[in-house]
């Protein structure tokens, strides 16, 4: 199952199995968020196109907030399934329609299958090393990013709105920001998106290393253009159809993309059996 995060609604004709569709109060992970009744209306266009319609849940709730939900899942009942990360988002939805979000921890095949007793399916988690990545027994329950942008912070604070409130400054939320550490020159994407999130340069991707691998794929679209988004979808389509090098058509779009830290060597060395 190829799975595309949502951030247009023009995008609903690709060439995919499903789109994963971010709601405003709701959602942390998908770059797009729609008002609710937007998203009802987006559930039923892609169930008229016989495509599976997920919904993104991932913020972490307080228990207000976790009533408000309650009501509104009423509404969006007809989704195939909901991504969520904070477990009181849990006893809220049926085992078959939990999509178990947790991108930095489920970095074991122990870890996952515990997870899979009691959800759907489980996103495994991109921050492994590829060594990881190949000792995972895969299946269609489990889902793997194999492409998007790279989080490396996560704060439920609005940061950047702070930041041009006490600099007495105009904050655009239509506006791309970037940081940039005082002892280095890369810039990193920030976005305030329910919370604020700082990401890596570039797009992770994963080409030759979902060979063999019998899972479903993750695109998120983050705020790539249409046109971009359709490209990447029909490299990965080609790959899974026909077998094409999903690296070469992805190099031809000119875009940042990184490996994240499938290459790295882990500067964390256990030296004993206790530790």
């Amino acid at each position: 199952m190829l799975i595309v995060e949502l951030n247009d609604r023009n995008l609903l004709n690709i060439s995919t199995d499903a789109f994963l569709v971010g709601i405003k109060k709701y959602s942390s992970e998908c770059y797009k968020h729609f008002e609710l009744a937007e998203v009802v209306e987006i559930i039923s266009d892609i169930k008229k196109l016989n495509k599976k319609v997920f919904i993104d849940l991932t913020n972490v709730f307080h228990d207000a907030d976790l009533e408000c939900l309650k009501k509104d899942l009423e509404k969006i009942q007809d989704a195939d399934g909901f991504f969520f990360f904070d477990l009181g988002v849990m006893s809220l939805i049926e085992k078959e329609k939990r999509v178990y979000f947790a991108p930095t921890y489920l970095t074991n095949q122990f870890d996952i299958n515990i997870a899979l007793e009691e959800n759907k399916y489980v996103l495994v988690s991109p921050e492994i090393s590829l060594k990881e990545l190949n000792n995972i027994k895969f299946s269609e329950s489990l889902i793997l990013v194999a492409f998007g942008t790279w989080e490396i912070f996560h704060s439920r604070r609005p940061l950047i709105s702070n930041y041009f409130n006490y600099r007495n400054k105009e904050y655009k939320s239509d506006s791309k920001y970037q940081v940039i550490e005082e002892f280095r020159n890369d810039l990193y994407p920030i976005i305030e998106n329910n919370g604020t999130k700082i990401y890596l340069n570039g797009y992770y991707y994963l080409g030759e290393e979902l060979k063999g691998k019998n899972t479903s794929l993750l695109i998120k679209s983050f705020d790539l253009e249409k046109d971009i988004v359709t490209k990447i979808v029909d490299a990965y389509n080609n790959y899974l159809n026909d077998g094409e090098d999903i690296e070469a058509n992805l190099k031809k779009l000119e875009i940042d993309l990184n490996k994240g830290l499938l290459y790295e060597e882990s500067i964390l060395k256990k030296g004993g059996a206790n530790e």
